[in-house]
Order: C-alpha cells, then structure tokens, then sequence
C-alpha cells in the first residue's frame, strides 16, 4: 500500500491488525477497481487504464493511440483524459461519482466540478457519434451538477456569485494564503500559532481595517514528503491591506504565501 500525497508504504495485511481476524475483503473505488468490474462484466471487452499509475508518458500516448484507432473497447481513467483528448469512437460515456469533489472544503469545489463534467461531456459532443451519456451521483438534484449536464454557463455564474456574495469570497474579497512547513507536527503547530499572533499584532498596528485572519490550521494534505504543513488564510476588501500585513512579516524558507490562491486546498 503506497500513499499518494506522502509516499507512505505498508504491506498490504492479510489479518486484521487488531483482533488477527483473517476475513478482510480487499474493495476499493478507483480506477483499477473499475477495470476488474468491467472485466467482469464484459470478458471479451479490449479495456484499458488511464490514470496516476500509468507507466509513462510514451506509454499514455501508445495507449490513447490505440483508443483512437478503435483497438481498445473500453477506457477507464481519471480526470486527466477529460483534458484535451478525442476520442471519435466514443459512443457511450460514463461519469462515474461526478459529485466527489463537492465533499471538499474549497470555495472553489463548485467550480471546479462543473468545469471538470463540462470538460468531460464535451468529449462525447464532439460529432463523431451519437453518445449516450451516463452521469452516476449521490446529489442529482444538486445546482452544480444540473447546472453542468446542461452546459448552463450563465446560471452557474449567477449561482456563484450570489453564494460568494454571502460569504465575502472572491471576487467580494482578495485571499491570501500562508502556509508554514516544517518537518515535525510540533515545530509546525508551534511556529505557526508564532506566525499568527504577528499576524493580528501588525494589523493592528497598521490599522488595517475590513481585515478577517483565521486561525491556524492544517493543510488539507497536512503530512506530505516534505514534512508537516499548517495554515494561516487572510482575507480583504483590499489586496494592498493583504501585502501590507505580508511586507510586515520576517521571511524564512519555511513561510510560503499564495496571493489571490485559486484553490485553499
């Protein structure tokens, strides 16, 4: 078993680590779990696997090339094929999970999601073929993924603002981000509660006003390869008060900011 974010490995257990029961049943919802379903259910089908795990990339380009020319019957893959490809022979599409990144605690998770369904749908509208489209979701009735099934670019720019208006989120606001990384918890929690009290102490001598400072908190992918990361999240009516509080701070390797950040996580 490897982690993706960290590089973490353990070996796969064959009894439970707790009680020594034998009976653990290995599931999973990727994309390899998808192939072996597939395989199941279609045992004559040529399929084939695009995903993080694919080899290379000459070998991404041998396998879209036999995709193109019809000698695969079936693709699986993640969110990476959904960029750019054509597939002309593609006459049935399924989406499999569309709401997964709904879950995730970014203002832009919307976003993203109807960017990511739009992108994949137009890979099947191309007019190559008349292609069935399958959306499977746990939220069919949520904005975001009626907004994307029917390419409503208008309604979703009215939805967003109206929900970003509530929450002073951009473009009502500017962001910045400081994240601190270290490469134990301890040093990282204990510099970073450091870094925000010097936050709040020079607004206040700035007088910066319209100024909102969160408290620290951990990454989203707190414990990567490089250590341990905490976060600080500013937000403002104005992008100078943002670069105002930054000038103020002591710079260190370990401090990095992202101005108007795209995503929080």
């Amino acid at each position: 078993m490897r982690c993706h974010t960290c590089g973490h490995t353990e070996t796969v257990p064959t009894v439970c680590p707790e009680c020594s029961n034998p009976s653990i049943h290995h599931k999973g919802f990727g994309t390899k779990y998808l192939e072996q379903e597939l395989q199941k259910l279609f045992p004559k089908a040529r399929i084939a696997r695009f995903d993080a795990d694919t080899d290379s990339d000459q070998q991404l380009s041998k396998i879209y090339s036999q995709v193109y020319n019809g000698e695969i019957d079936i693709i699986v893959g993640t969110q990476m094929i959904a960029k750019g490809f054509d597939f002309p022979k593609l006459t049935t599409l399924g989406i499999v999970q569309a709401d997964a990144q709904l879950a995730l605690p970014d203002y832009s998770s919307e976003e993203r999601t109807f960017q990511l369904l739009t992108q994949v749908i137009g890979r099947a509208t191309r007019g190559h073929q008349n292609t069935q489209i399958f959306v499977q979701t746990y939220q069919p009735n949520h904005p975001i993924i009626q907004l994307a099934t029917n390419k409503d670019y208008a309604g979703l720019y009215k939805y967003l603002l109206q929900k970003r208006k509530q929450s002073t989120l951009p473009p009502y606001s500017f962001l910045l981000k400081l994240s601190l990384t270290y490469k134990t918890e301890k040093s990282a929690v204990l510099n970073v509660r450091k870094l925000h009290k010097k936050i709040v102490q020079n607004s206040q001598k700035l007088h910066l006003s319209q100024v909102s400072i969160t408290p620290p908190m951990p990454a989203f992918h707190e414990h990567t390869s490089t250590g341990y990361t905490w976060e600080i999240i500013i937000k403002a009516k104005s992008r100078n008060n943002l670069l105002r509080i930054f000038d103020s701070l002591d710079k260190s390797p370990y401090l990095h900011f992202e101005l108007d950040p795209i995503s929080l996580l």
